[in-house]
């Protein structure tokens, strides 16, 4: 074997790892590993709830749940809402 195969060989494995990372990141994601229990038990149950509505479609339907799907990634994305600072009476 060569040097530049041996070279070749080595950035292969160095991909592969990076390939095999990704995929055990995306597996415990998709567990729910990374989440709290309650909120596995929250994205469970929101699955279990649109599996109940199949077939139940209408296009009124459609758009209300897309908008609170919508509406809900979006909170959970910019996180809580700051409070203002009250000031303590004297």
């Amino acid at each position: 074997m060569t040097d530049a195969g041996r070279m070749s060989l080595s950035e292969q494995a160095i991909a592969l790892d990076g390939v095999r990372t990704r995929i055990d990141v995306s597996k415990r994601s998709l567990r729910g590993h990374d989440r709290p229990p309650q909120i596995h038990e929250a994205v469970h149950n929101l699955r279990h709830a649109l599996q109940l509505h199949h077939g139940r479609w209408s296009e009124q339907e459609i758009q209300r749940v897309s908008a609170l799907l919508n509406d809900t990634a979006k909170a959970i994305v910019d996180g809580p809402a700051v409070q203002p600072v009250q000031e303590k009476a004297e």
